[in-house]
């Protein structure tokens, strides 16, 4: 996670990110600073889409999601991956509605920074 991706969400959040800030975040309880939780929910879309390639829709729709929690907290500088797995696929007027568990593994940590279900709609 780059200090930088960070602090563009928090802009668009309108929260204000200063480096006593930084600095206070080094010696809070997670030792460094930490991404906002809605930052791994902004990833899983376009990570999502370069993971798979769904062929035969006219279009794909994120439709929402069922549930967020946020295990652990994703430091500044850790490196992460988004793991998908498909729930259901229920077949809903002119498409199909997939549940998707996308989980936000953090590199060498036991607990995931995010789980999430998803629910995409693809669409003839």
């Amino acid at each position: 996670v780059r200090v930088a991706d960070t602090a563009s969400l928090g802009q668009l959040l309108r929260e204000k990110v200063t480096k006593s800030l930084q600095e206070k975040a080094k010696k809070g309880p997670f030792g460094a600073p930490i991404a906002h939780g809605y930052f791994s929910v902004s990833r899983i879309a376009g990570v999502f889409m370069q993971m798979v390639e769904m062929k035969g829709f006219a279009m794909a729709i994120n439709y929402g999601l069922n549930k967020v929690r946020f295990p652990n907290p994703l430091k500044e500088g850790k490196r992460y991956r988004l793991k998908a797995d498909m729930l259901s696929v229920t077949d809903v007027d002119k498409g199909v509605e997939a549940i998707f568990k996308m989980t936000t593994e953090i590199e060498g940590e036991a607990k995931p920074a995010m789980v999430a279900e998803v629910v995409f709609r693809y669409y003839n």
